[in-house]
C-alpha cells in the first residue's frame, strides 16, 4: 500500500476532517481551517486502508452505472414515469409531502431531501427492483420530518414501512439490473428514435 497518498483538501468551516472519493477515484479532504497539514496528512495516513476501499468501490461504481448518454435519457424518462408515481403514493399514505421533486442521475445516492423539503430520485433506482425504490421514497419523505438517521427517523421509516430493512438490502449490486434488462426501457421513445 502506498504511503504517501495525493489528495485534494478544502478548507472549511467545520469540526472534523472528512475524506470523500470523487470522480476518478479522487481523494477530497475537508478539514477544519485551523488543523495543521501534518494533522490532516496523520489522519488520511491512519485512514489509508479504509480510503482505499472507499476508492475501489467508488470506482466500480463508476463502471457499474456506465451508461450511454442515450441510455440515460431513456432512464431519466422512465424514472419519472415510474418513481414519480411511486412517490405520490407513498407521500398519500404517509401525509408527508414534499416540496419539490425531481429525477437526477447520481450515482452514489440513490435520493436526496433537502432542508427546503426538496426530494431527488435518482434514475439508476431504475436498475433495481421496485421495492427497494419503494424504500428510497419512504426513506426521502422520512427525511422531511427527521434530516439524519437518528433512531427516532428510523421508527418513522418502520412505521410507514414494517419491511424496510429487507428492501433497503434490496438495494445491493447483487439485484441491480443491466439497463438492457430493464422492463420498458426498450419501448422509451427519445425524439424520433426508439430505444432498442
Amino acid at each position: 500500500m502506498n504511503t504517501d497518498m495525493e489528495y485534494t483538501l478544502i478548507r472549511a468551516d467545520r469540526k472534523t476532517v472528512g475524506i470523500r472519493i470523487g470522480g476518478g477515484g479522487e481523494i477530497i479532504v475537508r478539514a477544519p481551517r485551523h488543523a495543521s497539514r501534518a494533522q490532516i496528512d496523520g489522519i488520511v495516513k491512519k485512514n489509508m486502508g479504509r480510503i482505499e476501499k472507499m476508492r475501489r468501490l467508488a470506482l466500480e461504481t463508476e463502471d457499474a452505472y456506465a451508461v450511454s448518454s442515450r441510455e440515460l435519457c431513456a432512464l431519466k424518462r422512465l424514472a419519472a414515469e415510474t418513481l414519480l408515481p411511486i412517490l405520490d403514493k407513498y407521500s398519500n399514505l404517509t401525509g408527508l409531502v414534499p416540496g419539490r421533486v425531481r429525477i437526477g442521475s447520481a450515482k452514489k445516492r440513490f435520493g436526496s431531501c433537502s432542508s427546503s423539503g426538496s426530494i431527488t430520485l435518482s434514475c439508476f433506482l431504475m436498475l433495481y427492483p421496485m421495492a427497494a425504490a419503494e424504500y428510497v421514497a419512504v426513506h426521502e419523505l422520512c427525511h422531511l420530518v427527521y434530516m439524519n438517521h437518528s433512531k427516532e427517523f428510523y421508527a418513522l421509516v418502520e412505521k410507514h414501512m414494517p419491511d424496510f430493512r429487507a428492501r433497503e438490502k434490496l438495494l445491493g449490486r447483487e439485484y441491480m439490473k443491466k439497463p438492457s434488462e430493464v422492463p420498458g426501457l426498450e419501448k422509451i421513445e427519445l425524439g424520433s428514435h426508439v430505444i432498442r
